[in-house]
């Protein structure tokens, strides 16, 4: 999946492939929840415009409750950049903790 923004600069349209974020697991804000517990999750991108120069950066939070549900709470924190009407988030990407965790089968 790729996520299309603009330059506030230029306006240049960009793309980012959200294949590209790292995903970071802050914290497990609630263990004890009824279902399970509540992971929240960041990821930051960074670029330069390639028409200007700008700097383009774009922080996103999602959490994941119950386990395997993610959820966005707001739009992705930007600088420099205008999100384009209808995009997706790439929160969709986030794979949780025990996803990553889980070995393969000898």
């Amino acid at each position: 999946m790729t996520m299309k923004f603009e330059c506030k600069k230029c306006r240049k349209e960009h793309e980012m492939s959200c294949a590209e974020l790292d995903w970071e697991l802050v914290d497990d804000a609630d263990p004890d929840r009824e279902m399970g517990p509540e992971s929240h999750y960041t990821a930051s991108w960074e670029s330069f415009c390639d028409n200007c120069g700008n700097n383009m950066t774009i922080e996103f939070s999602c959490w994941e409750y119950p386990q395997g549900v993610i959820e966005v709470e707001d739009d992705p924190n930007t600088q420099g950049i205008k999100l384009l009407p209808d995009e997706e988030t790439c929160c969709i990407n986030v794979e949780s903790e025990e996803e990553n965790n889980e070995e393969e089968p000898f």
